[in-house]
């Protein structure tokens, strides 16, 4: 479950006054565009590196112009906008393209990743008797 003030950690989605703003629907309904995003990345992954790996520009330019329209729709707009600038300026060149799409994949799966924990994050940092999230695991600090 997703709650505003787990959302607003999520520094690639650009929220400052969108959230507040919302309505509980209109909250809702941003809640279910962020579970489409979720849901439809892993097929629209795995559509671009098939037109990659294909060489089919046609394919390649509309799994990237969904991908990016995705990122907009969930106010990811600076990962969208500088993707659709660098995507732009690769010239057709298969190896850049390559290695674009697969960062672009990893960025958008941490991303995925980062609206996914945004309620646990949120959950727990309001759970009482909580410790901060900003405490460094006891692993790292045993002197080990």
């Amino acid at each position: 479950m997703f709650t505003k003030e787990g959302l607003i950690t999520v520094k690639e989605l650009k929220l400052a006054g969108k959230l507040e703003a919302m309505t509980d629907r209109q909250f809702a309904s941003y809640a279910e565009v962020l579970n489409a995003f979720i849901d439809s990345f892993p097929t629209q992954a795995e559509n671009m590196r098939k037109a990659v790996d294909s060489g089919n520009h046609s394919a390649l330019n509309k799994a990237f112009s969904d991908v990016a329209d995705m990122l907009e729709r969930i106010h990811a707009t600076d990962m969208a906008k500088d993707e659709r600038r660098k995507f732009s300026a690769l010239g057709g060149d298969a190896d850049m393209t390559e290695a674009f799409v697969e960062k672009l994949i990893l960025n958008a799966s941490s991303l995925s990743i980062d609206i996914q924990m945004s309620g646990r994050r949120a959950g727990a940092a309001n759970a009482p008797g909580a410790k901060s999230s900003a405490s460094v695991p006891q692993i790292f600090t045993s002197g080990t």
